[in-house]
């Protein structure tokens, strides 16, 4: 008789591969051991289900209904933060979510919404990196530009400071220069030729 009263109970469960050492990089950057799968597993589950992202949940899965007094809604997100399990299959990095509910749809939707919280938060994050490391490449292309910038105006006041210096054939530095460059270059494959010959 027990058994025929107490109300079915509907599992939902998915499966999802999480990049732990993206993830839990902030909480494991002062760790110099790397922590064990139970360690890691308490982590994880301690940075998804907390008290911020059950909320979200809740309005997600439309389990908060307006006018619902607060201690009745601190109470139901005590009993999703105990309830909603995550558990490792054993694999690399591949874990399991999974929610019992006496509704089957209400389960399903937690677990889907739970998944798309993860996988979003996760987007987020990545999204921030790029940002940050395209701000980082525009500031290093600034410092480049203005450093050329100058580099550029030195080189121009040299010359114009030395258009006057020549030697005694009448030819200035630069037009010297150039002839040298033009004669070093001949010499290269005249060594090049010579050294393929012999």
């Amino acid at each position: 008789l027990v058994l025929l009263r107490m109300p079915d109970k509907f599992e939902a469960t998915a499966r999802v591969y999480v990049d732990t050492k993206t993830v839990l990089k902030p909480l494991m950057r002062d760790l110099t051991v790397e922590p064990d799968i139970d360690q890691t597993l308490l982590m994880l589950s301690r940075t998804l289900i907390n008290r911020p992202n059950v909320e979200l949940l809740m309005q997600k899965a439309r389990l908060d209904p307006p006018g619902r007094p607060a201690g009745e809604r601190d109470a139901v997100i005590e009993r999703l933060m105990r309830e909603i399990k995550l558990s490792s299959l054993g694999r690399d990095n591949v874990y399991t979510f999974s929610y019992r509910d006496t509704s089957p749809e209400r389960a399903r939707l937690i677990v889907e919404h739970l998944v798309a919280l993860f996988v979003q938060s996760d987007l987020g994050a990545k999204q921030r990196d790029v940002d940050a490391a395209r701000g980082f490449i525009d500031q290093q292309i600034k410092a480049y530009e203005a450093r050329l910038s100058e580099a550029e105006n030195r080189v121009k006041d040299f010359k114009l400071r030395n258009m006057g210096v020549s030697d005694a054939s009448g030819k200035d530095y630069f037009t010297r220069m150039s002839v040298l460059t033009d004669e070093l270059n001949k010499l290269n494959l005249d060594l090049r030729a010579a050294e393929q010959a012999r």
